[in-house]
């Protein structure tokens, strides 16, 4: 299983490489991370170029905003299903292998993951861990989907989901 990675970057400098690091230091490897700096206007991107190889792009964009952004990444996107990773967020180091494990037995569509809340002095950061809400969207119409995503606790955060690219291409749910 494959998965594409996607994190939008605007002048988060100071967290970008631990975020990219998490992804890189994964214990499950058949992955891309797609970084799109949104416009950033501070060191961010370059801290990004060092990191650019086989598994890690970069794309500069101007800043049309968070959901612009990923609908770059989505786009451009070759795996199977798509994450999302803010650049001031990381993942534990089995994140990725965790969710292929639970793949292995069921195709699911959407998986909703569980987070854990690190409070860092005056910013809220995410540890994405191994715990998930398994959900089967198999059969859904767009608007089922739709009401099922807005449906959950934590309302509007994509950054939980692991969807599958071809529910979104066929769904037509690019962001808004």
């Amino acid at each position: 299983m494959k998965f594409s990675i996607i994190i939008p970057l605007f002048n988060n400098e100071k967290y970008i490489e631990q975020c990219i690091l998490s992804v890189l230091n994964q214990n499950y490897d058949n992955y891309e991370i797609i970084i799109i700096n949104d416009g950033s206007e501070d060191s961010g991107p370059d801290i990004c170029k060092k990191f650019i190889s086989d598994k890690v792009r970069l794309i500069n964009i101007s800043n049309q905003g968070l959901s612009h952004a990923r609908n770059v990444g989505i786009q451009n996107s070759t795996g199977d299903y798509i994450l999302f990773l803010d650049s001031d967020d990381y993942y534990s180091c089995n994140f990725l292998s965790e969710i292929n494990q639970i793949l292995q037995n069921k195709k699911y569509n959407l998986i909703i993951s569980k987070c854990n809340i690190l409070n860092n002095v005056k910013v809220r950061r995410f540890l994405y861990d191994c715990e998930f809400d398994k959900k089967t969207m198999t059969s859904c119409s767009k608007e089922e989907m739709l009401n099922h995503l807005l449906d959950v606790k934590m309302k509007n955060v994509v950054w939980r989901y692991i969807v599958k690219k071809d529910t979104i291409i066929n769904h037509n749910l690019l962001l808004n």
